[in-house]
């Protein structure tokens, strides 16, 4: 009789998790949509047992030029709004190594990017979350990451920190040689694309 109730516990358990239902909850603060000008991406930087320790610095690139947001740690999150259209994201974890994120945004659109770490060349990945991709919307990470997440907001002493701990030139080389790679590979700058059907 205990096993039984032990299974049926387990099956009730299992059965509960309506990715529907978790999905609606887990937007309770993002419920109201962007403005029709406006795109909404949602950065997540998930837990890892490995690269733990390695903070992504996260910057919008602006006419080829990096421009800082914020730093993100583990189970933090970042809101950020920005024009609609074709736009560029770059990445930076340990030490130099960078990685770049693609995005064609529609308006009143919001859009969820899981970050983690590489730990061979120590870079943080940007990877777009989409229906059929490995970690889907409706996936228990970025339902977590969604709901539960600290939301960190950009400020002047994290933008005078990054000043001081990276070099504005090495910064705008890793780019450059990044955007590079990017450019000869269009499947690799497909997978690292923001589509507009990615919008919720």
């Amino acid at each position: 009789m205990r096993v039984t109730g032990q299974i049926a516990l387990v099956f009730l358990c299992a059965s509960a998790f309506n990715p529907s239902i978790a999905f609606a909850e887990a937007l309770s603060d993002l419920s109201t949509p962007p403005p029709a000008d406006k795109a909404r991406i949602v950065f997540l930087r998930i837990k890892q047992a490995v690269g733990s320790e390695v903070g992504a610095d996260l910057l919008e690139v602006v006419d080829d030029r990096p421009q800082y947001l914020v730093q993100l740690r583990q189970s933090e999150k970042l809101i950020w709004e920005t024009t609609p259209g074709s736009r560029k994201f770059m990445t930076l974890g340990f030490g130099s190594a960078a990685d770049l994120l693609f995005a064609d945004l529609v308006g009143g659109k919001t859009y969820y990017v899981m970050l983690r770490s590489n730990p061979g060349r120590g870079s943080i990945i940007p990877t777009p979350v989409r229906a059929e991709g490995k970690f889907g919307i409706d996936s228990r990470v970025i339902l977590n990451g969604i709901k539960t997440y600290r939301v960190v907001t950009p400020s002047a002493d994290d933008k005078a920190r990054f000043s001081q701990q990276r070099n504005a030139a090495t910064v705008q080389e890793e780019y450059e040689k990044r955007n590079g790679a990017f450019q000869r590979k269009a499947d690799a700058q497909d997978e690292r694309t923001l589509r507009p059907e990615d919008g919720q």
